[in-house]
């Protein structure tokens, strides 16, 4: 957990441990990054708003290693903004928690995020597949955010299609991906979509599902 308040640390570890799980804290985001990379933790809850380093840059730092490609991000902030959120989860986070916090909310919000995690991990048998000739990828959005799909499939160096559907299926968009890298993406009824509108339009999907298949040789343009 990273938080500048102190009185925070202190309620969110009180309620974690009575609930046995092992608590590490810091008070900025330098302190946690170096937490973070000594103790590979199983789920990280952070503070937007902090000294030295804020959570979304610390965030970033932590969905830029692939070895946290999958590990829970929970922001725990008082900006709730609708811009706030599209950030937050724009960088990779996997729940967005406002302040004030219902404490006794907090543990069941945990255990949820791990067990997506687990449960994600399970249906992709991540890192137990070579890159080339991996199988496919199927899921819900809110197994594992947006960002950190993207970051699974360019770290894999995967190539292929990723299709992500909307509820009820009112929207769908097509990813190109060649080797990780995006080739192109487009999205039913618009066609070809820009960068400018990748950024506007991807990152606003928070629910849907997800379905890359095995890995094949890409025979577009």
């Amino acid at each position: 957990m990273v938080d500048d308040d102190d009185w925070i640390l202190s309620g969110l570890r009180a309620v974690l441990e009575a609930q046995n799980f092992e608590v590490f804290t810091a008070t900025d985001g330098d302190a946690g990054l170096e937490v973070a990379l000594e103790q590979f933790p199983d789920l990280i809850i952070t503070d937007v708003v902090m000294p030295a380093m804020d959570g979304w840059t610390f965030a970033r730092h932590l969905r830029a290693d692939p070895r946290f490609a999958l590990v829970p991000i929970l922001f725990l902030t008082s900006k709730g903004s609708s811009q706030d959120r599209i950030s937050g989860f724009q960088i990779g986070a996997d729940d967005y928690i406002a302040k004030p916090l219902n404490l006794h909310e907090l543990p069941r919000r945990v255990m949820k995020a791990l067990a997506q995690r687990r449960q994600l991990e399970a249906d992709l048998a991540l890192g137990a597949k070579p890159a080339t000739g991996a199988g496919g990828l199927k899921g819900t959005l809110d197994q594992i955010g947006m960002a950190s799909l993207l970051s699974v499939l360019g770290t894999g160096r995967r190539s292929g299609i990723l299709r992500l559907a909307r509820p009820m299926g009112r929207e769908e968009i097509l990813i190109y991906l060649v080797r990780g890298e995006l080739h192109r993406i487009e999205m039913q009824g618009r066609g070809r979509l820009t960068v400018e509108e990748v950024f506007q339009q991807l990152f606003l999907w928070f629910e849907g599902t997800f379905e890359f298949p095995a890995d094949e040789a890409p025979g577009f343009e």
